[in-house]
């Protein structure tokens, strides 16, 4: 591991373990909210709200845990740290069963409420203690027929589409790719392209979407599986003079995707509801503890974002809400 690696993992480590303290001397209730990234990312930080608003709303300590996005590693060692701090419940973004089942089962079996949040990546072989934990997101699968869905008035047969993803690491955007695959080639016969654009500046990924499109000249539609991506591919359409013969979509809603849609550059985005996957983990976690209830599913909802009812979103993304 190298040695930045090192030096990212001891401060963390010393973060969340002076945080334990305090809380053990509060006598508050405390709570970990595991991911793999960080406030860097519009949706990590968008969780991150849910869940310290969550936290003050319910008067607990609910502390986001996360590495800088995303390296599956680290966010293994502070899941490790996570529980070894022995707190009144843990949620995790379950994004990889070798990485991070043996901790989750180490909570289990010291007796440390658990449950699942924004990803299921669950192997043949997990544990069915850990395939049976309560989920706070949505199935990204369906979601990926839901933006198929969406862009399916504006295709021809055998149109071709190009999937952002901006994140092969995290199971979560290839799945969504996936779902929008199999929708479309039952539906219009249509070809899917997988773009992995995980470029570290807007200036970056706008080349590597200029790349694509430049040799696909027949790409008919631009879906983007995060808000950066997806003002990207809003970006390269009006460069391009694209509007309304290049359909976007994508996931998660951002101020500057919001103008994208007023401006009707981008036709939808799908929003699962990033603040309320953060705050609904910490309430989960809140009522097992202290009323002694079963965690449950909660299903955070694919609902699309249109020029229709952009206007409705705009307080909550104002708010540092919309994600």
């Amino acid at each position: 591991m190298r040695l930045k690696n090192l030096l990212a993992i001891g401060a963390l480590l010393a973060a969340l373990g002076a945080s334990g303290g305090a809380d053990a001397q509060s006598g508050k209730l405390r709570f970990y909210v595991n991911f793999i990234g960080g406030p860097e990312i519009q949706f990590f930080a968008v969780v991150k709200r849910g869940v310290e608003d969550a936290g003050r709303d319910l008067g607990v300590e609910a502390i986001y845990s996360a590495p800088k996005c995303c390296d599956i590693n680290l966010q293994s060692q502070l899941l490790k740290s996570n529980v070894a701090a022995k707190p009144d419940g843990i949620a995790v973004e379950f994004n990889d069963p070798k990485a991070l089942a043996r901790p989750i089962l180490d909570a289990l079996d010291a007796k440390i409420p658990v449950i699942l949040v924004n990803t299921q990546n669950f192997a043949d072989e997990s544990d069915p203690r850990i395939k049976a934990l309560a989920y706070v997101g949505q199935d990204e699968l369906k979601s990926g027929a839901k933006v198929g869905a969406g862009l399916l008035p504006n295709l021809k047969k055998g149109a071709r589409v190009v999937c952002q993803n901006p994140g092969p690491a995290q199971i979560v955007q290839t799945i969504r790719c996936d779902g929008l695959k199999k929708f479309l080639e039952q539906e219009l016969g249509a070809t899917v392209d997988t773009l992995v654009n995980t470029a570290s500046t807007p200036a970056q990924g706008l080349s590597v979407l200029d790349g694509y499109m430049r040799s696909h000249k027949d790409a008919a539609a631009i879906v983007s599986l995060n808000p950066e991506t997806g003002t990207i591919a809003c970006q390269w359409v009006e460069k391009n003079d694209m509007v309304g013969k290049v359909v976007v979509g994508g996931y998660d809603v951002s101020p500057a995707v919001l103008d994208c849609i007023k401006r009707g550059i981008t036709s939808f985005t799908l929003v699962q509801q990033a603040y309320a996957q953060g705050y609904l983990a910490v309430v989960n976690l809140y009522l097992a503890k202290k009323y002694g209830m079963t965690p449950t599913n909660m299903d955070t909802g694919t609902l699309l974002v249109t020029k229709d009812n952009a206007a409705d979103f705009q307080p909550v993304v104002d708010s540092g809400r919309g994600g």
